[in-house]
């Protein structure tokens, strides 16, 4: 049994949108700053969603803990 590309796809929407923003949270807890919060929380969106799909097929390739 396998994650399809769609449900992939759904997952690194999902996880990266929610992280993001609490990443967006914590920089703006140490600096005070809402643009350089919200401008670090968009690069996270981009560069990590690309990042956690790769992973995510990567790890769906393999056959170690699938019964």
């Amino acid at each position: 049994m396998t994650d399809g590309h769609r449900r992939s796809l759904m997952k690194t929407v999902s996880y990266r949108i929610s992280s993001s923003i609490l990443t967006g949270a914590v920089v703006f807890l140490f600096t005070g700053e809402l643009f350089l919060s919200l401008g670090v929380g968009a690069f996270d969106i981009l560069v990590k969603s690309i990042w956690y799909y790769s992973h995510e097929r990567l790890w769906n390739g393999t056959k170690w803990g699938k019964s």
